[in-house]
């Protein structure tokens, strides 16, 4: 889920490391030409771009799986953004100072430029919220029964697999309350990963907000609940997963 704003970013950071896209620059890029005078627009441009570069590896690395899952990673990541906007601030107003600022005589406003330039901030901000908008409102999740067992896949999330063999008791039911996230992600469709509640503690969830009916399942490795994009598709893999285990007895459904 993170990609489209890694990409988004990945791009603003090549414009502003080529010295470029001054327009993109929040406070510099509506202020009066006297004041633009006091900054070379150059250098402006790539400390931003080295700041919005550093901002892309950091989530690059929180969407690679080796990183991302790392109970380490979210304070890094955390720590990291703040200390890159502080330093980027820093660097704005010093470095990238002209020591003798150029003395700019009044000419006449260029409406077409200011136009274009407009015209240009909008369509990022309008790009920006189309890609936040893709990431927290889209989502999914595949629930795949093989002859070994089950494989729980979402986007923007690790898979999980539970062999069929591990399983100690499973359960369907239309009473649990998910509790807080301890570690993973969520949005408006979906939650997944490590979760904490007063029933099982901490657990593993894998689901879709609006169905509010689960498989639970105990394995040696703890507790891992998930469901179906609706209540007919979670009783049908249910129903599956039972026919898949001979001999197995559910737990009371509740």
């Amino acid at each position: 889920m993170l990609w489209p704003i890694i990409i988004l970013f990945a791009i603003l950071s090549a414009v502003l490391l080529s010295g470029k896209g001054g327009f993109l620059i929040a406070g510099y890029n509506t202020s009066s030409a006297r004041e633009k005078a006091k900054y070379d627009e150059k250098k402006l441009c790539r400390v931003t771009g080295t700041g919005t570069a550093l901002i892309t590896v950091l989530l690059l690395l929180s969407a690679l799986e080796r990183f991302g899952h790392s109970r380490m990673f979210p304070i890094i990541l955390g720590v990291g953004i703040p200390v890159i906007f502080i330093g980027m601030l820093i660097a704005m107003n010093t470095i990238c100072k002209n020591k003798s600022p150029v003395s700019v005589p009044p000419k006449p406003r260029d409406l077409k430029k200011e136009k274009r330039s407009k015209a240009l901030i909008l369509g990022f901000i309008a790009v920006t919220f189309l890609l936040v908008g893709i990431t927290m409102f889209t989502g999914s999740l595949t629930i795949t029964l093989d002859n070994s067992g089950i494989s729980l896949h979402t986007s923007g999330w690790e898979d999980k697999e539970i062999l069929y063999s591990d399983i100690q008791s499973i359960e369907y039911t239309d009473q649990l309350t998910p509790g807080r996230r301890v570690f993973g992600l969520g949005n408006y469709v979906l939650r997944a990963g490590d979760f904490k509640n007063d029933r099982f503690g901490k657990y593993v969830l894998y689901s879709y907000n609006r169905c509010k009916e689960y498989i639970i399942v105990e394995t040696p490795e703890g507790t891992v609940v998930f469901n179906g994009k609706d209540s007919e598709k979670t009783k049908e893999v249910y129903q599956e997963i039972l026919n898949r285990i001979p001999g197995i007895v559910p737990a009371a459904d509740t």
